[in-house]
């Protein structure tokens, strides 16, 4: 057994520090965040900070590192639309999705730089990404600082788009990762596919028993 203490977690280079606390929570679900500036230039940074909020209303956060130095694309964005959308990642698009987190002129967007596809659906002002085999667009409800001045934006959802349509949902309305081939990430720079290991019925007041 490994103790690995505050100590030494302070004393590593930041670098490593930064791999070690960013994995230690476990694999996350890769999201490619679409936003668009004011000067209508379209955004796209890849996340693995998000979480869900709540299913009435339907609230998605997602946590911004600190803006005290330069502020991100993604978040002056947001702020000046109020909307943004998450396109989740699937392994066709690993390479082009973890290429959107270098650090780009903000005159030209990450969609051209990668070679993916910027669509807009419904009339919704922020775009998606049109490979991504599920999108989620999401309108700005709150903004919350958080101690450590990284930022949790929280997002109302307005619309879900799923390739191959609704059939594909499952009949209790889960999303089968598996079979849209999606991708988790460590949180740094390493992808695991997904994999549907087994199902379990909603537990709610059932005695449980082993």
């Amino acid at each position: 057994m490994e103790v690995i203490n505050k100590d030494r977690i302070k004393s590593m280079n930041k670098r490593k520090r930064a791999n070690l606390i960013t994995t230690c929570s476990g694999i996350k679900q890769a999201h490619l965040v679409g936003t668009i500036s004011g000067e209508k230039i379209s955004n796209l940074a890849i996340f693995s900070s998000i979480v869900h909020l709540g299913s009435n209303p339907p609230l998605i956060g997602i946590v911004i590192r600190p803006q005290n130095k330069r502020p991100s694309d993604t978040y002056l964005n947001i702020k000046d639309n109020k909307c943004f959308t998450l396109n989740l990642l699937d392994y066709k698009n690993i390479e082009r999705g973890h290429y959107t987190s270098a650090k780009a002129d903000t005159k030209i967007s990450e969609f051209d730089i990668v070679g993916l596809k910027e669509k807009y659906i419904s009339k919704f002002k922020a775009p998606y990404v049109e490979e991504s085999p599920i999108k989620v667009g999401l309108y700005m409800k709150e903004e919350i600082p958080l101690f450590n001045d990284c930022i949790m934006i929280i997002g109302e959802v307005q619309q879900i788009i799923l390739d191959n349509g609704y059939q594909t949902l499952k009949e209790n309305g889960l999303i089968d990762f598996d079979y849209y081939g999606l991708v988790g990430v460590d949180g740094a720079h390493t992808y695991y596919t997904l994999k549907n290991k087994e199902s379990h019925d909603y537990v709610g007041s059932k005695d449980v028993s082993f």
